[in-house]
């Protein structure tokens, strides 16, 4: 997305992992990013994200005005993972106030459901065998 911030960044992974594609694909400037961005999440006005017309390349006039969609309208196999839509839907706030934080993340409801012995895993471990990742595959 434009701007720099973990927390979207990760939220843009999130959604590609699942859905195998590029979250908001394509981008012949910034003009086009943000139309591709705000057709998901809907155009931000001074109420949904206080500041926003002060930012440098937004110009409300030359946005379409767009309501927010139902993740599962863009992204469809983020209905066939508990919990994902939700996370991605946090992940995914236009305004930096409204995301959710990396640590905040960690302790989503979407990480409940992983296999116990992930948890217990180093930060030099890995063990591709204790989740299903192929599943993902077949969705």
């Amino acid at each position: 997305m434009v701007q720099e911030d973990p927390e979207e960044g990760v939220g843009c992974i999130f959604v590609e992992m699942i859905q195998g594609v590029a979250a908001f694909p394509g981008m012949k400037d910034i003009q086009d990013q943000l139309e591709r961005i705000f057709l998901v999440l809907g155009t931000p006005n001074e109420d949904t994200w206080p500041g926003v017309h002060s930012l440098p390349h937004f110009k409300p006039e030359r946005f379409t005005l767009y309501s927010s969609k139902n993740l599962r309208q863009a992204w469809n196999k983020l209905s066939y993972v508990n919990h994902a839509e939700d996370l991605a839907s946090k992940l995914l706030q236009c305004s930096p106030k409204n995301r959710l934080s990396a640590q905040a993340a960690l302790s989503h409801e979407y990480f409940s459901d992983l296999p116990p012995r992930l948890w217990e895993l180093t930060d030099s471990e890995y063990d591709i065998s204790a989740y299903p990742i192929k599943v993902l595959y077949y969705l």
